[in-house]
């Protein structure tokens, strides 16, 4: 066998599916799964204040609580993707919070509800950094603004599907507030498992970027330029979720 023969037929014939437009979608319906899974707590709050007997301090605690928790994982899991890999982190962070999102639902006191809604939380603090690693290494240059932007539009899709959930399945239909944790639930860990399916572990390019980046250097995150991008950028977040979280605890 001559070597270009053999070059041929090590690519193989090209898949019908881009792998780069699997991992777009997987990852739009990751961020979809996050917000969704945020969202359904807003339409029920009163009734979760009802539930618990809470004051609206208590009742503005329950969001409070689980930013911090997200917040606080958002650079450890940025780290430990690059320790130990992107997927090993963000697939059962993805399964870890849908599977705490039904487990909150269960919870018998306020004490106990806000402590497994910080879990969720955390372990959707896993996702941010290790997914956006992942595609920008696997989306192509020339598709990156594109596949970036589906990415995010996840997050409006899944504010309204929250919204929806909880609405139609409590107020519509006339369930207990707890019954939409567990129909979030599901999907997610579908969801979580589909990215175990078709993310790979490492990029085929892994290597070849070790052996020519620098070392990192912490400092390196923290020049005038990024720290006005992170002031702006944390104001703009907090003013969002402020409106559309915010205001069903005044």
């Amino acid at each position: 066998m001559t070597k270009e023969a053999g070059s041929v037929e090590g690519k193989g014939k090209q898949p019908l599916v881009p792998y780069w437009v699997k991992v777009v979608i997987v990852f739009f319906f990751g961020w979809v799964a996050l917000y969704a899974t945020r969202t359904i707590l807003n339409p029920i709050m009163g009734d979760i204040e009802s539930a618990f007997s809470l004051s609206k301090a208590q009742l503005g605690l329950i969001m409070s609580i689980f930013f911090i928790g997200y917040a606080g994982m958002n650079v450890p899991a940025g780290i430990l993707g690059d320790k130990i890999g992107k997927k090993r982190v963000l697939v059962p962070g993805v399964i870890l919070f849908g599977s705490l999102a039904a487990v909150t639902g269960m919870m018998p006191t306020f004490f106990l509800f806000i402590s497994a809604w910080l879990m969720v939380g955390m372990a959707q603090g896993v996702y941010y950094g290790p997914q956006y690693g992942i595609s920008s290494e696997i989306i192509p240059k020339n598709h990156l603004t594109l596949g970036s932007a589906v990415i995010n539009a996840g997050m409006a899709f899944g504010t309204s599907i929250g919204y929806y959930i909880s609405s139609y399945v409590v107020g519509e239909w006339g369930f207990g507030w707890r019954v939409p944790f567990f129909v979030i639930a599901v999907p997610v860990v579908l969801i979580g498992i589909a990215m175990a399916i078709v993310i790979k572990d490492k990029p085929k390019t892994d290597k070849e970027v070790k052996s020519t980046a620098e070392p990192f250097k912490f400092s390196s995150l923290f020049n005038r330029n990024l720290i006005l991008a992170y002031i702006i950028i944390f104001c703009s977040i907090y003013g969002f979720f402020m409106i559309i979280l915010g205001y069903h605890t005044i």
